[in-house]
């Protein structure tokens, strides 16, 4: 075999996917290639917010509506918490 074609052999095995690397070493690998420190923080408009994330929560000074709904509002729960729970005995 020519290396050119033993070149192309290995091409088409493509042998370096089947090497099996552990979680660690695949996020190693990975971050190796990638900035992961923070960039930073910057105020800007709503309209330029775009495909941003916040660094921050962003918080409602009035509550809307000014009053309960829970009809509408809904709640969520763990289905372990509500184990043997009914609508006489609520848990």
């Amino acid at each position: 075999m020519t290396p050119r074609e033993n070149s192309a052999y290995h091409v088409a095995r493509q042998d370096r996917f089947l090497e099996v690397i552990d979680c660690d070493e695949a996020w190693r690998r990975f971050a190796r290639h990638l900035p992961l420190e923070p960039l930073g923080i910057e105020s800007v408009s709503l309209a330029k917010s775009l495909d941003r994330l916040l660094t921050a929560d962003v918080v409602a000074a009035v509550d809307v509506p000014g009053f309960d709904r829970p009809n509408v509002d809904g709640f969520a729960v763990r289905s372990a918490d509500t184990v043997g729970a009914t609508e006489t005995a609520p848990r």
